[in-house]
């Protein structure tokens, strides 16, 4: 049986974070006086004495953030962490990938083989059923799939008489954190405001009050230590763009739609409220890559690779999902699925260069033939 597929580390997508241990069985580790020999996959690693405390830490088995590894063993981690990866006895843990379970089931399968393939990170919506492990260990001790991962939260939409109903009141919103936190047995890693264009009119003073008191009271509940941090999901930013000014509280993380499906105002949109808060890519996120579905007959009479450099050796899927981290720029993507083989091809289309020159080129026919697109 091979070893899960890892996913691929460049250079380019900045510092390694964390990594997790991947063999099959955990690694050997065998003392030689001034020297360490790891044995593990049919490989033979010597390191030099002084390596055993951050080996036994990253060859855990568990995921381990290298800014802890640091705290607890020093600065060696890092550099031990570089040749684990190197050796494939690691994987990176990657944070330009999150699992969405909007529409995913709930399953085990699936949150473990999201681990497995170093995707940490689950964005998770406050309506749907609540994970049945997220807080039971496995049964060998271990923290269950669900704990492994980073939970994202999303508030915003809350339950109506018919349907749900959306509402920007800071003191629902308030509330709708400590009710995540309640549930989940712990505080989320994030927690999104989800599409405050919902209960937005035009760029007046009151939508610019509302929006601000909104983002103050998940300031406030992170502040106060019920989530690691807060971000901003919209599914149609170019209301937003009228009614940030420097007052209004700065969210960690704006996620907005991404990709070849995307029209140029939400494009130009995402962007320009990145800059009016200061964002950089690394905070600039995307969602629904495909649109919603992988299935739609648009993906057949198109070939996105025509985005990528040398693109041949990939699947149209893959070059759509690996092109839309340039529409707009975005430093992580939230991709929703049932399969994680498919989970796992979209990360293998990590390791592809996007073709800069046609991307630039797609966005200025794009804004040539906005008039009267739809967003």
């Amino acid at each position: 049986m091979p070893l899960p597929r890892q996913v691929p580390f460049l250079d380019v997508f900045g510092s390694l974070e964390a990594v997790v241990c991947t063999t099959h069985f955990p690694p050997r580790i065998e003392e030689n006086g001034e020297t360490v020999d790891v044995l593990a996959s049919g490989k033979k690693l010597t390191l030099l004495a002084k390596a055993l405390p951050s080996l036994r830490l990253l060859l855990s088995g568990r995921p381990v953030p290298l800014d802890r590894a640091v705290s607890v063993v020093g600065s060696e981690a890092v550099e031990v962490a570089e040749i684990l990866v190197k050796d494939e006895l690691c994987a990176v843990l990657t944070s330009r990938v999150v699992l969405g379970l909007h529409r995913s089931r709930h399953e085990r399968r699936l949150l473990t083989g999201a681990l497995d393939l170093g995707v940490t990170s689950v964005r998770h919506e406050r309506q749907l059923p609540r994970f049945p492990l997220a807080h039971r260990p496995g049964a060998d001790g271990r923290r269950s799939s669900a704990q492994a991962h980073g939970l994202h939260e999303g508030v915003g939409y809350f339950p109506g008489r018919e349907r749900a109903e959306h509402s920007l009141d800071p003191v629902r919103l308030y509330e709708a954190v400590e009710h995540a936190v309640r549930d989940l047995g712990r505080e989320p890693g994030l927690v999104f405001l989800r599409n405050p264009e919902q209960s937005l009119g035009d760029a007046s003073a009151h939508g610019r009050d509302t929006l601000a008191q909104a983002c103050a009271a998940l300031d406030d509940a992170t502040s106060k230590g019920l989530s690691g941090a807060w971000g901003m999901a919209s599914w149609d930013p170019s209301p937003l763009v009228g009614l940030v000014d420097p007052t209004t509280p700065k969210p960690s993380v704006l996620m907005a739609r991404a990709g070849l499906l995307v029209g140029t105002r939400t494009l130009e949109a995402a962007e320009a409220l990145a800059a009016a808060w200061d964002l950089d890519r690394s905070r600039l996120w995307g969602m629904s890559p495909f649109g919603g579905n992988t299935g739609n007959s648009v993906w057949g009479r198109i070939d996105p690779r025509v985005f990528l450099q040398g693109g041949d050796g990939f699947s149209r899927a893959q070059a759509a999902f690996r092109a839309s981290y340039c529409l707009p720029g975005v430093g992580t993507m939230a991709v929703g699925t049932d399969d994680p083989a498919h989970l796992g091809e979209l990360l293998d289309s990590l390791a592809a260069e996007p073709n800069e020159r046609t991307i630039h080129e797609y966005r200025a026919l794009l804004r040539e033939r906005s008039t009267g697109q739809p967003t």
